[in-house]
Parts: C-alpha cells; sequence; structure tokens
C-alpha cells in the first residue's frame, strides 16, 4: 500500500504556538476611518480617510471630504484613492493621491504627509494648490496602531 510507511510529525497543540506582540499587529486594518478636518483654499474641509486595502506597511485609503459652503464658495463633496506607506520606526504616513472616484468641479487631488501619534492622531501637511495642514484621529472602536 502507498504511503503505509509515512511517518507522522506530531504537530504542537494551537495553544503553545507564540503569542503576537502588540506591535506586531497591522498598524491599521481594512475599514478603518481616520476622522477630522484638512485645510485648503476653500477653507476647513470634512475629510474622512478610509482604509480599503492593505498589504504589510503599504496602504490604500478613500480619501471622502466635504465642504459645507462658506467665503462665497458653493458646498462641495467629493472622493478619490489614495495610496501610502506606514514606516513604523518614524510613526510617519505619506498618502499620494491616485484616481477620482467623485470629482467635484473646480477641485483638485492632494496628498497627506504626516505622523501617527501612539493616541491614533494623524496630523500633518496637506501638499496641493493653497493647501496647509490636516488633523484626522483613528477609530474609537480599537486601539490606536503601535
Amino acid at each position: 500500500m502507498i504511503g503505509a510507511e509515512a511517518v507522522v510529525t506530531p504537530v504542537a497543540p494551537a495553544a503553545s504556538a507564540p503569542i503576537a506582540r502588540a506591535n506586531d499587529r497591522p498598524p491599521f486594518e481594512v475599514g478603518d476611518r481616520f476622522v477630522g478636518y484638512y485645510y485648503c483654499a476653500q477653507g476647513r474641509t470634512d475629510l474622512t480617510l478610509e482604509i480599503t486595502a492593505l498589504d504589510g506597511d503599504a496602504i490604500v485609503a478613500d480619501f471622502a471630504f466635504d465642504f459645507p459652503g462658506g467665503a462665497g464658495r458653493p458646498p462641495a463633496a467629493g472622493r478619490f484613492v489614495t495610496r501610502g506607506r506606514f514606516d513604523r520606526a518614524k510613526r510617519s504616513l505619506e498618502m499620494q493621491q491616485e484616481i477620482w472616484i467623485d470629482q467635484p468641479p473646480g477641485y483638485v487631488m492632494v496628498d497627506l504627509v504626516g505622523t501617527l501619534s501612539p493616541s491614533g492622531a494623524y496630523r500633518g501637511s496637506v501638499v496641493g494648490p493653497d493647501c496647509s495642514s490636516f488633523s484626522l484621529q483613528a477609530p474609537p472602536s480599537r486601539p490606536p496602531p503601535k
């Protein structure tokens, strides 16, 4: 009979497997939503950055913005895809514009360059015409990224 003399190697039970350290877990999870605002020419604009795909520290996210209107500018909302990489050592995250999903007239895509605090705040600079800063907060439903 073929295979009758096969040697079976015992496998250790799952309970004896090494336990992952907190900083071994991915810094983000698909579905995480970082919520806050950014400043560009139109003024303060609400922003939600939702993680849509991960590959190690490489991140794809939807950049969804909503400007309520003001200072002679009409309300506008839009969304585009961004892609970036999280540097664990520096706790930095640079998100670069990729493609529009919903582009309102007169708006351009922007990049985000910032750092992630231990509390889950993602803050930094908006790279784009007449833009300055942004401030986002990690979802409260899970511990902040390590």
